[in-house]
């Protein structure tokens, strides 16, 4: 995670996914030629770059591109579907390498090399990014993102550009994060900012 805070969640996230496929390929010669360390140390790196960049990053970047009131179900089946991979790669791994033998990691490159492709189409960087900037530009990142300005411009960047709006938020970002208290200023005034309504005297008896 802290590469990921230097280098972006993005870029690592490619970088791991290639690497893993690199190794996978590795793996390959390796068995057919029967070079023991060589499978050895790709599977070691392999594992590697998986906890580098592919085990860790997705829950951070998710929750970082989910809306406050859909966390909890987007953790929830994201952790659900981390879990049925596991299975059916458990499955499916013993008869696909009976199938085929020395080149079953040619299976795992294929996928990683998938992975980093859908990464750079259709993920953007949430690095310094307010959550809501990214949800209200890319819709919980599920958009087409190379083409176009994916990233989200930080704090600091939308103060030089002249777009921060002086620490009230709009009530679009707060419908996307889920928040229902209005602070919708009225003449320059804060609604929380402003004095309670003063009772009624009781009628006189």
């Amino acid at each position: 995670m802290v590469l990921s805070a230097y280098f972006g969640r993005r870029t690592l996230l490619i970088f791991s996914h290639l690497s893993m496929a690199i190794f996978a390929a590795l793996i390959v010669p390796g068995s057919v030629r029967n070079v023991a360390a060589l499978v050895v140390v790709a599977v070691f790196c392999f594992n590697a770059f998986f906890n580098l960049g592919v085990g860790p990053i997705p829950w951070a970047a998710a929750s970082e591109m989910t809306p406050r009131y859909a966390m909890t179900a987007v953790s929830a089946i994201g952790t659900g579907i981390g879990y049925i991979g596991t299975f059916v790669i458990g499955i499916i791994f013993p008869p696909l390498n009976n199938w085929w033998k020395n080149y079953t990691f040619l299976f795992f490159m294929a996928w990683n090399i998938i992975a980093a492709v859908f990464i750079y189409f259709f993920i953007p960087e949430t690095r310094d990014r307010p959550i809501e900037d990214t949800v209200r530009k890319h819709s919980c990142g599920i958009h087409l993102v190379v083409g176009k300005k994916w990233q989200v411009p930080p704090i600091e960047e939308k103060a030089a550009l002249g777009e921060l709006d002086h620490g009230v938020v709009h009530e679009e970002d707060r419908a996307l994060l889920g928040d229902t208290i209005s602070t919708t200023p009225i003449n320059g005034t804060d609604l929380l900012d402003l004095p309670p309504p003063i009772s009624p005297l009781p009628p006189k008896q």
